[in-house]
């Protein structure tokens, strides 16, 4: 037995364990409790008894997750009350005899064993609370003595069909506000005949309140299981498709996903390999899912295809993606610069101190540090004059160690903004202010820089591999900043625009028609699931404080991600990308100005 114990009790710390007896037959109300007179003393055949039943718990029974719920509360404060104490056999009879009532009230309930055991798995270092109702099998010994066949009893501890395991730690932290990612922290194994609902109505326990969890758990799970597996890129990405279709479908019919169905998709082989390995403690996946939609969708893939390269990614256009490569490439110029003399340097021109401007221009000169780029500020009074303005405009100009220039707008109501960002030299204007860099967008010359932001959306397109040949764009916003320019810049890419506005007629049914939508119309949530359909590539240009205070996109994220092939998020999609592109505009003008030397 010792041996035994290393292998299954080693982990186990067992604090207090019990037995108890409820006797009831099922279509009798009356039931009999038998309670014991004390703990049992802890040895080693208790641990390994629940070593064993620990391990049994997560690797054959699939158990479902939840959390308490708020209709029964009797046995939650019980618990609280241990915690506080550490009155253990009390606790266990007034549990007892609570769940009496909950086994009286159901004519079809059934009695059994009553195990209470409090113990730490020493594994993860978090305790635990255990309760479960087993009961003696029938069956068969044989006498040593005499050589003859007798009957016996014994429990089966292969088939746990009703119990709980609580992470009182886990419990605990959330609680107390210390654990703010989880949610679960109870878990329950439901019953072959689905007749233990008496059994969680005595915990009330309630998993309807965590599928956004129990979703983000299984794409973990699968991510580590496919790493586990040693699959190939092709292959773990067939069978994330495999998964999310069927899950896709559960969702659409309303009916719960189930994890062996997962399992055996994912290893026909070893139909139940999976379900093992996902419903251990490290991942705590539910045998039944209710899916979350927006958590389960990193698990799709989607293919763009042209004649050159064939690009897969999961649904989130992710700006840091776009960066890395793009930082990549500006710094490789910007040293190759440096090497030859030319220190690539951006003016930054500010007027005042608009919270906004300060915020972005911060993010613009640490972007600045990290590639390798000078820059030198300007800084002016809010109440500073028109002929203020324009004289540091004629600075920067006249500087040739200046390369670029970013001019913070809207200017003060008392200047004229047109009349200052035209005195800019378009040579230098990196974002677009000027009419000689604004006909290069409407013309399709190499004059001056497109706008930043909208060109942003063009680097995600082609990062992501996303041809727009051939295909119907929509662009929803007709500003001189965003709209028009994203516009024009889809016709180079040789895509069938149409610009909509606030008088377009039924717009939603004018973007469905689309392959590409970017969303500039200025509006938190304006674009929602009736403007989108499912195959579409859907770019939010917006940044937008929503009620609660948190930045997000013209595009109700919540409502469309589900449906679209891709899009991008709002923290973390085309602003990340936006000042990535206005260095990489400086570095550009440093090449063309050394070219001119």
């Amino acid at each position: 037995m010792t041996s035994e114990i290393k292998k299954i009790g080693h982990n186990i710390d067992l604090k207090n364990i019990i037995v108890h007896q409820a006797i009831k037959e099922q279509g009798i109300r009356h039931t009999t409790l038998k309670k014991a007179d004390g703990l049992l003393e802890i040895k080693e055949k208790e641990r390994l008894f629940i070593g064993r039943i620990n391990k049994v718990y997560h690797r054959k029974s699939s158990p479902i997750y939840g959390i308490f719920g708020k209709t029964n509360e009797v046995f939650k404060n019980y618990l609280k009350t241990y915690l506080l104490d550490n009155d253990f056999y009390t606790f266990t009879i007034k549990s007892l005899e609570h769940y009496k009532l909950s086994l009286e009230a159901e004519i079809a309930s059934t009695g059994g064993f009553m195990i209470f055991a409090h113990f730490i798995n020493t594994d993860y270092n978090n305790e635990y609370l255990l309760i479960l109702t087993i009961n003696n099998k029938n069956g068969y010994v044989l006498n040593e003595n005499d050589l003859t066949i007798k009957d016996a009893k014994s429990l089966d501890l292969n088939k746990v069909d009703v119990a709980c395991l609580i992470n009182l730690t886990k419990w605990k932290n959330i609680e107390s506000g210390l654990d703010t990612e989880s949610k679960t922290y109870l878990s329950f194994v439901k019953g072959k005949k689905d007749v233990s609902y008496y059994f969680l109505s005595f915990i009330d326990c309630d998993n309807k309140q965590t599928g956004s969890e129990a979703s983000q758990r299984l794409v973990k799970a699968m991510d580590m299981y496919c790493d586990k597996k040693g699959y190939d890129r092709t292959t773990k990405i067939k069978k994330r498709n495999d998964v999310f279709r069927y899950c896709d479908d559960c969702m659409n019919n309303k009916t719960e996903i189930q994890l062996s169905v997962i399992s055996a998709l994912l290893d026909p082989e070893d139909p139940q390999e999976f379900q093992e390995f996902a419903s251990d403690e490290e991942y705590g996946v539910s045998s039944i899912i209710s899916g979350d939609r927006s958590k389960l969708k990193p698990m799709k893939f989607v293919m763009y295809k042209n004649k050159q390269m064939t690009v897969e990614f999961d649904c989130a256009l992710l700006g840091k993606e776009v960066v890395a490569a793009l930082n990549e490439r500006i710094i490789a110029k910007a040293e190759a610069l440096k090497a030859n003399g030319v220190t690539p340097t951006l003016g930054i021109v500010r007027v005042g101190e608009n919270e906004s401007d300060l915020s972005y221009e911060r993010g613009a000169t640490k972007r600045c540090e990290k590639l390798g780029v000078e820059y030198k500020k300007y800084l002016l009074p809010a109440d500073a004059t028109q002929e203020q303005v324009l004289a540091v405009i004629d600075e920067v100009n006249k500087d040739d160690s200046i390369h670029g220039v970013l001019l913070f707008r809207p200017l003060p109501k008392h200047l004229n903004q047109d009349e200052i960002e035209q005195a800019l030299d378009p040579a230098k204007d990196v974002d677009c202010m000027t009419n000689g860099s604004m006909a290069g967008v409407f013309t399709g010359k190499d004059l001056g820089y497109p706008p930043c932001t909208p060109q942003a959306c063009m680097e995600i397109l082609d990062h992501y591999g996303i041809d727009c040949t051939g295909k119907k764009a929509v662009v929803i916003g007709r500003s001189l900043v965003v709209g028009k320019p994203a516009a024009m810049m889809l016709v180079k890419k040789n895509a069938t625009v149409t610009i909509c506005h606030t008088r377009t007629v039924d717009m939603p049914s004018v973007a469905r028609e689309a392959d590409i939508i970017i969303v500039a119309a200025g509006r938190a949530g304006v674009v929602g699931a009736d403007y989108v359909k499912a195959g579409q590539v859907v770019i939010d240009v917006g940044i937008n404080v929503n009620a609660e205070g948190k930045l997000c996109g013209d595009v109700d994220y919540a409502a469309v991600e589900p449906i679209v092939d891709a899009i991008t998020p709002v923290p973390g999609g085309v602003g990340s990308v936006t000042t990535s592109v206005l260095i990489g505009h400086v570095v550009d003008a440093a090449e063309k100005a050394a070219a001119r030397r």
